[in-house]
């Protein structure tokens, strides 16, 4: 994984955790194992995405914009 893609996650899981998730492990899709990673939430199920290549970087998902609903 990329120093960048490292700061997301870190970012990302900060930002869910405010928000009372509860991230799982960082998983790849087929192929972009160095470009992008999902989490999702061991709570209620919703999904975190990073992804960090040079013309795309960002994060976005439903457990960065809606709260834990059960925590």
């Amino acid at each position: 994984m990329s120093v960048a893609l490292e700061d997301l996650c870190e970012s990302v899981e900060d930002a869910a955790r405010a928000g009372g998730h509860d991230l799982g492990d960082w998983e790849s899709p087929a192929g972009e194992e160095s470009l992008a990673r999902s989490a999702v939430c061991r709570r209620c199920g919703r999904v975190a995405y990073v992804r960090a290549e040079p013309s795309l970087a960002g994060a976005a998902g439903p457990a960065l914009n809606e709260p834990c609903s059960e925590a």
